[in-house]
């Protein structure tokens, strides 16, 4: 049973949290536009670096803002509980909590035999309810990507190859026996008749 003297140094650094609390939700709360509160009239200008910059800050503060609601409700009941005089009974088997552990975690309501029975049934829920790969039924077992994968499809040719700097005038994408075009016929024949009107 805790004295009245740790119950009052408790309730002390609830209010103390709380007040730190207070503070970081009101600095984290934001508007729902990220217009505003990226300070931009238009996000269409930006960087997708700076824009990943902003909701990166943007999410860290709604996390922020989350964890700090969540531990001001558990303060208040905290709080609520010293009042109604259940303060420092764990809320499974009703015994006491050790002051110690009320002084790590003011707010708590459970001993620590049933915090870590709670933080193991939620690991095993997480680990239960792992997403599996949506992909892994589409992907083919026999592509493997090896570490000399880049240079096997560089040898096709890369953007700085000598296939892009040939000599303009000797087209490669030609067969030398490959028959000329419709097209390219009609074109040789309309540059000899200018040829022959410019001669005359």
């Amino acid at each position: 049973m805790l004295t009245s003297t740790e119950i009052s140094t408790l309730k002390n650094e609830l209010i103390q949290m709380r007040k730190q609390a207070l503070k970081t939700e009101e600095s984290t709360k934001q508007d729902d536009n990220i217009k505003e509160t990226s300070g931009e009239l238009s996000m269409y200008d930006n960087h997708p670096g700076d824009m990943g910059t902003a909701l990166f800050e943007r999410e860290k503060d709604r996390t922020l803002n989350e964890k700090a609601e969540s531990e001001i409700n558990k303060i208040d009941s905290a709080l609520e509980a010293i009042k109604n005089k259940t303060y420092g009974q764990c809320e499974v088997c009703n015994k006491s909590i050790p002051y110690e552990r009320l002084l790590a975690v003011p707010y708590t309501t459970l001993c620590i035999e049933h915090a870590q029975e709670l933080e193991q049934s939620v690991e095993q829920d997480t680990a239960l309810n792992e997403i599996e790969n949506p992909f892994s039924e589409t992907q083919d077992p026999r592509a493997i990507d090896y570490e000399n994968s880049f240079e096997e499809v560089a040898e096709f040719g890369t953007s700085d190859s000598p296939s892009d700097f040939t000599d303009p005038s000797k087209p490669t994408y030609m067969d030398d026996n490959e028959p000329e075009s419709i097209i390219d016929q009609i074109i040789d024949k309309n540059s000899q008749v200018d040829d022959d009107y410019e001669s005359e």
